[in-house]
């Protein structure tokens, strides 16, 4: 693009098409107000409507999100571990249970502003853990919270000033015995004004949020005159209507909940919305006329020299997201979408590039990283089949001695052969038993092995190799040879539709519950790190 070029610029026929649309909607101004009115409150309330409808399918979202999330407490285990069988618990493992609950309710609490506390009561233990403390249990509370009922008609139960969201623990309908435990989240009405406060778009704007259940009003500012005759007229669904009160017209939408039962209310002082515009009453049908005549000229302009060109660059990148890096686009005109199609030319092609250069390097740090794994022998194996060898030949078990020397060719020819990168299951699977096998004849007085045959839909399946044998090594160094008593080996296969599963078992310990999220922490690190 050139640096002087500017009657072909976009920035000049933006400008002037601006100029176009606002120099007659100025001038044509002065003669709006007469025969708009009622356009122009149908288009307010409509803005309002959908305002108010938005605010409140957002906010039943919300509520609902937090209601989910409270209710997921019913299956925390240590929750119910609380509730149910405290006494068993260690001192220690209490004081770190109570921690991980109070740590939960913090994320909880913190995951939404309209949350000001929660807390779980468990009667039982006599204790209160809150999302920042850890107190003393209080009966009369609980007694409030498992008052109320099991499926209320709204979701939200108001007592006094406070809303709460309420589960008892265990989440059943049978009332003969208390519930063990009593899961709460109080709302802040404070956090409902505010927000109620903050759709307001001007001084006089004003919104309610009012519960026909229990007849509780939350408002932006409290009107009680205006509240007392705008309240009971309001009906669940969603409506527009203009009212008036004490000789002032007002202009009034309102959106229902069916979810918590409770309608949301905007009504704002109609003298409010037109007196700037009630000088404009004559000229209505001429601004009219040219603003359409502008706007069709503006958009057929706009369409031609700003639409098309951005709509091609948007289905180019789509291209690109799709993979095609060798799309080429140009334009006719010396403008900044010439240099920006030139800059997405460029950066198409460095970004193939780049991408092929990064699928190439990682392929081959793949392969290099397969190639070492496979070239591995581990030498105390090498060195105690031989020591076996020796022991059988000097006992004189020369039938065993074939079968173990031939078994000892197949393994190291395996390990040791690079001619593929992958091969099929099968290979791998009758490799895994050689050393199985081998490992069963070394170990005999104290390991046995039952290793199932290979289905048919799992043989031709590509995999790289040495998979299987290094799981089955771990099996045998880490979970059994270190016992004295006998030890069982098992290796099976199931096939669940799309999921092919190979299951290696043995009967040694298990992992504690501390060493397998140590495990755990280290894969994930691992698959991080790459």
């Amino acid at each position: 693009m050139k640096s002087g070029s500017w009657k072909t610029t976009v920035l000049r026929r933006l400008i002037i098409s601006f100029i176009l649309i606002i120099s007659p909607l100025y001038v044509l101004s002065l003669l709006l107000y007469d025969n708009s009115l009622k356009i122009l409150r149908a288009e307010i309330t409509s803005s309002m409507q959908s305002q108010v409808s938005s605010y409140m399918d957002n906010l039943e979202k919300e509520v609902q999100r937090i209601r989910k999330l409270e209710l997921e407490l019913i299956n925390d285990r240590d929750i119910n571990w609380m509730a149910v069988i405290p006494e068993s618990l260690p001192i220690i493992e209490k004081v770190q249970t109570l921690l991980r609950i109070q740590k939960r309710l913090y994320a909880l609490m913190n995951s939404s502003k309209y949350i000001s506390d929660a807390y779980i009561m468990f009667p039982t233990e006599g204790k209160t853990v809150s999302a920042t403390t850890i107190g003393e249990f209080d009966r009369g509370r609980f007694d409030l919270l498992r008052g109320f009922p099991l499926f209320p008609e709204t979701v939200i139960l108001y007592e006094g000033e406070a809303m709460y969201l309420t589960v008892p623990l265990p989440f059943t309908a049978v009332v003969e015995h208390p519930p063990l435990a009593v899961i709460c989240i109080e709302l802040s009405p404070g956090e409902f004004e505010a927000e109620l406060s903050s759709m307001s778009a001007n001084g006089e704007e004003r919104l309610v949020l009012y519960n026909g259940s229990s007849g509780r009003i939350i408002a932006s500012r409290y009107d009680r005159e205006i509240l007392e005759k705008l309240i009971p007229g309001e009906q669940p669904g969603t409506s527009a209507d203009r009212i008036e009160i004490n000789e002032d017209h007002y202009l009034v939408v309102s959106a229902a909940s069916d979810y918590f039962k409770s309608v949301l209310v905007k009504y704002v002082p109609e003298q409010a919305v037109f007196k700037s515009i009630e000088n404009f009453q004559r000229w209505y049908v001429l601004i009219i006329l040219s603003g359409m005549i502008v706007i069709v000229i503006y958009a057929v302009y706009t369409h031609e020299y700003i639409h098309k060109p951005i709509r091609r660059l948007a289905q180019s990148f789509s291209q690109v997201k799709e993979g095609n890096f060798s799309i080429h686009i140009e334009h006719d005109h010396d403008d900044e979408f010439r240099y920006i199609y030139g800059q997405f030319n460029q950066m198409t092609a460095e970004l193939g590039t780049l991408i092929e250069q990064v699928i190439r390097q990682k392929t081959l740090v793949q392969k290099s990283e397969m190639k070492q794994l496979q070239s591995q022998i581990n030498p105390h194996f090498l060195y105690n089949s031989f020591f076996i060898l020796n022991t059988m030949i000097q006992l004189g078990e020369y039938d065993s001695v074939g079968k173990f020397t031939v078994q000892l060719g197949k393994y190291f020819q395996f390990i040791t052969r690079n001619s593929s990168d992958d091969i099929p299951l099968a290979d791998e699977v009758e490799h895994a038993r050689i050393y199985t096998e081998i490992q069963e004849l070394r170990h005999s007085h104290h390991v046995q092995v039952d290793f199932a045959p290979l289905p048919a839909p799992f043989r031709q399946i590509r995999v790289p190799r040495l998979i299987l044998q290094p799981l089955i090594e771990n099996a045998f160094v880490h979970g059994m040879l270190k016992k004295n008593r006998m030890e069982r080996l098992s290796v099976s296969f199931e096939n669940d539709g799309p999921l092919y599963r190979i299951i290696v078992e043995n009967s040694g310990e298990c992992l504690s519950g501390t060493k397998l999220e140590e495990v755990r922490s280290r894969m994930n690190e691992n698959i991080h790190g790459e």
